[in-house]
């Protein structure tokens, strides 16, 4: 986990790309579920050109580590424990996945995450794909 580096969508190594942010913290509940659907959607478009990063908040690097292993999440990871990218995304809860088109504009955003919002987030981010 880079714990150095900020605002991953302006990168120039994502231009062109689907970029799918999750911004999470060990301690969120809900994140157990959505940061595994983040990897899952890694591992089926990054080829198509999805990039999926994870914006962590925590500031006890051990127990991010930890929770990155132990749900086996190998995607990009950058960490916010400032919090400066949920403030210069308005973002007040977590989980809290943005979803940037591949001019880098943003298309979506969903606060929270359970289960039933998995199939949504599946169709949109196919068609920010297929577009």
């Amino acid at each position: 986990m880079d714990m150095g580096t900020h605002l991953p969508v302006a990168a120039s190594e994502f231009q062109g790309k689907i970029v799918y942010v999750d911004v999470w913290a060990s301690w969120c509940v809900p994140c157990r579920e959505s940061m595994p659907h983040a990897q899952a959607l890694s591992d089926q478009y990054a080829a198509r050109g999805l990039a999926v990063i994870g914006i962590n908040q925590d500031t006890d690097m051990v127990a991010a580590y930890q929770f990155l292993n132990l749900l086996k999440i190998n995607f990009q990871q950058l960490g916010d424990p400032t919090g400066e990218f949920m403030m210069a995304q308005n973002i007040d809860a977590l989980p809290t996945v943005l979803v940037f088109d591949r001019m880098g504009q943003l298309r979506h955003r969903y606060v929270g995450y359970t289960q039933a919002d998995r199939a949504t987030i599946d169709a949109e981010v196919l068609a920010l794909l297929e577009e």
